[in-house]
């Protein structure tokens, strides 16, 4: 099961991974948007570039990405 926190009423998830032989870190994450009226979730992708020199800074890149992505999409910026 994946990771995840909740912020303004969307879900986000992550997987952050360490890629064998390096010293790096990378990471993924999705947000997960409340159902719509039919009952439907749409996901969208989020963050994901970059290697991070620890496990904390990508996830740490990952939700600020994730959290900014959510607050444009409730303000309604494209």
């Amino acid at each position: 099961m994946l990771p995840d926190v909740y912020h303004r009423g969307y879900r986000i998830v992550w997987d952050t991974r360490q890629p064998s032989g390096t010293a790096f870190w990378t990471g993924k994450a999705a947000v997960v948007m409340p159902p719509d009226a039919s009952g439907v979730k749409r996901i969208q992708r989020v963050g994901g570039s970059g290697y991070f020199l620890s496990e904390s800074e990508v996830l740490d890149h990952l939700l600020s990405e994730a959290r900014r992505w959510i607050d444009d999409e409730i303000a309604g910026y494209d």
